[in-house]
C-alpha cells in the first residue's frame, strides 16, 4: 500500500476535498488520475447497467465525462443527464463531450448533493460510480433514486470495498466507507430489492506510481 508519511493532515484534507469536488487547475489534474485509475470500474459499472436503445439514463458524479463516448457510443436515441457537485467537472464534462453531444442527447448539471430534481420514474437507468462516499445524506438520495426509477429500472453503483478503503489515510477525512452488507441493507430500507453484486480486483497506480491492488464492487439493484 502507498505510504503517505510525508503527507501532513492539511494535505490529506486537501486531496480529500477535491475527491470529493474538484476545483481549479489542482482539480482538473485529480479528475483526469481519477479517469486513468477508474476506467476498468466505469466500463464494468456501465456494462452491468445493460443500456438498450431510447434509454433515459442518469448518472450521479461523472467527472470530467471521458467515458461517454466509449460506454454509449453503440445505442441509439438515448438521453443522458449527469450530475455534479463539482462546477468545475461540469465544465470539463461539456467540453470533453462537445463533438459527442451532436451524437446523443447529453445535459450536464451541477446540483447540491442532496436534492434530485426529476420527475417521479422518469429514468430508465440511473448510475454512480466512486460517489457513493461522498453523499451526506446516503438515506435521502437512495430513496429520490428509487422515485425516479421507472419499474423495472435499475440502479448501478461502483465502490471499492471498505477493507482496501480504509487503508487510505484521506479517506478518514471526509469520506462514508462501506461494506457490501451495509449497502445492501440501506438500498432495502429505501425500498430496492433484487440485487446482483460482483466482486472484482484491479491493478491501479498509485500517487508513488507503483502498483496496488483495489477489491470494487459493482452493484446492481431493480426496482
Amino acid at each position: 500500500m502507498e505510504t503517505y508519511k510525508k503527507w501532513s493532515t492539511q494535505d490529506l484534507i486537501e486531496l480529500s476535498n477535491q475527491l470529493g469536488c474538484p476545483s481549479g487547475p489542482q482539480g482538473i489534474a485529480v479528475a483526469r488520475r481519477m479517469q486513468e485509475s477508474n476506467k476498468e470500474m466505469v466500463i464494468n459499472a456501465f456494462t452491468a447497467l445493460d443500456l438498450q436503445h431510447n434509454n433515459n439514463i442518469l448518472e450521479l458524479g461523472p467527472g470530467n465525462g471521458w467515458h461517454l463516448s466509449h460506454v454509449l457510443k453503440n445505442k441509439k436515441h438515448l438521453t443522458y443527464t449527469g450530475l455534479d457537485i463539482s462546477t468545475l467537472m461540469i465544465e470539463e464534462a461539456k467540453k470533453y463531450n462537445s463533438t459527442f453531444a451532436k451524437q446523443q442527447a447529453l445535459d450536464f448539471k451541477a446540483y447540491n448533493g442532496k436534492l434530485l430534481d426529476f420527475s417521479e420514474a422518469e429514468f430508465d437507468k440511473i448510475i454512480a460510480v466512486n460517489t457513493l462516499y461522498f453523499w451526506q445524506e446516503p438515506t435521502k438520495i437512495i430513496s429520490q433514486l428509487y422515485k425516479l426509477l421507472k419499474k423495472g429500472g435499475a440502479l448501478v453503483l461502483g465502490y471499492a470495498e471498505r477493507k482496501f478503503m480504509e487503508q487510505l489515510p484521506f479517506t478518514q477525512h471526509g469520506f462514508e466507507l462501506y461494506d457490501s452488507v451495509e449497502l445492501l441493507s440501506l438500498l432495502e430500507k429505501c425500498g430496492f430489492s433484487n440485487f446482483q453484486l460482483k466482486v472484482h480486483t484491479d491493478s491501479v497506480l498509485s500517487k508513488m506510481g507503483t502498483a496496488v491492488e483495489r477489491d470494487y464492487t459493482i452493484l446492481k439493484v431493480t426496482k
